[in-house]
């Protein structure tokens, strides 16, 4: 996943979170029923604020991962992650794109 945020600001951070999860919500939903919503990165190439990202989505129990070999994981939205994504969405909506003060 080519993450070209700047994630050195509040704000970067923040989209680079957002970002990660609406692919993961987007891979839980793929219309393929060879699909199994699992993104499996080689995390030895990720950077260190994308490590940051991911974990912190894992301790905030919005994904979930496990070892899928020498060097990578794989990653899957939990159903926090979705609820959250869910959220943000109809409150996107609501606010117009207003949500700016919606944090996750």
């Amino acid at each position: 996943m080519n993450m070209n945020i700047e994630a050195k600001s509040l704000e970067g951070r923040k989209k680079l979170r957002l970002k990660i999860l609406k692919k993961l919500y987007e891979l839980n939903f793929k219309d393929d029923k060879n699909s199994t919503g699992l993104k499996i990165m080689d995390i030895t190439k990720l950077k260190e604020k994308e490590m940051l990202a991911y974990a912190y989505l894992e301790a905030r129990e919005f994904i979930e991962s496990k070892n899928a070999g020498v060097g990578k994981r794989s990653y899957k939205i939990t159903i926090y992650g979705i609820d959250k994504i869910q959220f943000l969405s109809i409150n996107y909506d609501r606010y117009k794109g207003k949500s700016n003060n919606i944090s996750y």
